[in-house]
């Protein structure tokens, strides 16, 4: 019990800080995204502005009064450091001015291309993988300027931020898995020593509670030699009977909260032990008149502990025909499916809230006081739940249509 618990302790823990790491790559990303396409905009207008022509800014030499615009000193850096080209088309579609001198990656060739193949006058600007692009028309002699803008450098940083980012989560994600593995030592310590102490308690509870039991049982039955059997007896006999069981139990629940590695694994043919065991049920269930039903699927064998299994198989079929209605109908279902073997137990019965059907396997619990006729004490199905855990199994309750359903996944 107590390494699921340290288990789920640390899956919860990791989970918390995988979320919260994805989260500051994510959030350290878009930011350096949107940084990095605004100056990307930012640059492209600059650029449309001066229609990529440096004596176009104001102040300049060379720069008319009419064509000229005002730029601050601020953004002039931003057009000297910048890699772009320029083509000018007129009014027929007819290039007029090629500028590649601002960037050794292109010809003009190669630019004039560029520019007709991207022109959309529904979308003006766009993206290329080496280049980001504006379209400007000027409305004094209808010209129209495409400048493209190589982003080369700024997808580089992008990427290479993009990768420290990604590089340092997944190296603290490591750090933090080794302080969660070396804390949840400490901080379950309190809990594996309660545990420890309750196993204890139940051992020597269960050992003290043998001899006087057993005296009980023995005085009864020397009472019935001398006195005869009268119903007192048999009340006392069956009430000692019911609690040596549920002593034998809780004594297997206790040690069975966690599978020992030494414990010998064999290969097992389930199907034939839950034929068996079926067989040895039959008769309770025909005194109640309860019609089986069962579809079990031939020589499939599975590696486990074989007594545990049996255990397993003992307490679901002794449940249904306790708690089966009388006179319905118990089902039972063995199939194997893709490396996965799959048990059914599905029989009629009283109706069972939702709320209820998590709970059916906790320790002690009963659904209604008519079960405490039944002659259990709600430890069967915990058991059986421990079995299938320590067997790396699951099983879940449903309950539809007047069914109650128990399904088993065992892996093979």
């Amino acid at each position: 019990m107590i390494k699921q618990i340290k288990r789920k302790f640390i899956m919860t823990a990791m989970i918390a800080i995988t979320i919260l790491l994805l989260m500051v790559v994510l959030v350290i990303n878009t930011v350096n995204y949107k940084i990095l396409d605004r100056q990307i905009n930012d640059t492209l207008d600059i650029l449309s502005k001066v229609e990529g022509n440096y004596v176009m800014m104001s102040g300049y030499e060379g720069a008319s009064e009419a064509f000229s615009y005002t730029i601050p000193k601020s953004r002039i850096d931003v057009f000297l450091s910048s890699n772009f080209f320029v083509v000018k088309f007129d009014r027929f579609g007819n290039v007029s001015y090629c500028d590649t001198e601002r960037t050794r990656s292109i010809d003009n060739e190669e630019a004039i291309a560029l520019a007709r193949a991207y022109y959309d006058p529904m979308d003006l600007t766009g993206h290329t993988d080496q280049y980001s692009y504006i379209y400007t028309n000027n409305g004094f002699y209808n010209d129209t300027y495409a400048i493209f803008l190589d982003t080369t450098a700024e997808r580089g940083n992008f990427t290479r931020i993009l990768i420290v980012t990604l590089g340092s989560a997944f190296l603290g994600w490591w750090i933090m898995f080794v302080i969660v593995i070396i804390l949840s030592k400490k901080m379950l310590r309190p809990i594996a020593e309660n545990i420890e102490r309750q196993k204890e308690f139940i051992t020597n509870a269960g050992h003290e509670l043998k001899t006087p039991l057993a005296v009980i049982q023995a005085n009864t039955e020397a009472l019935e030699m001398k006195d005869g059997s009268t119903k007192y007896s048999s009340n006392i006999k069956k009430q000692v009977q019911r609690l040596s069981s549920l002593m034998s139990d809780l004594l297997v629940l206790s040690k069975m909260s966690e599978l020992k590695k030494d414990e010998i694994k064999k290969k097992i043919d389930i199907s034939a032990m839950l034929d068996q065991k079926l067989e040895e049920f039959k008769e309770a269930f025909d005194i109640r008149d309860i019609k089986i039903i069962k579809d079990i699927e031939e020589k499939i064998y599975y590696e486990g502990i074989s007594d545990d299994i049996q255990k397993m198989f003992e307490i679901f079929i002794d449940n249904a025909q306790k708690y089966t209605t009388e006179g319905g109908e118990f089902f039972i279902s063995l199939k194997k499916e893709n490396k996965k073997i799959f048990i059914t137990f599905k029989n009629t019965s009283e109706a069972i809230d939702k709320d209820d059907l998590s709970k059916l396997f906790d320790r002690f619990y009963r659904t209604d006081e008519s079960h405490n006729q039944k002659g259990g004490f709600g430890i069967g199905l915990a058991l059986a739940k421990t079995i299938i855990e320590n067997h790396h199994g699951k099983v879940i309750a449903k309950y539809e249509d007047g069914y109650i359903s128990f399904i088993l996944t065992l892996g093979l």
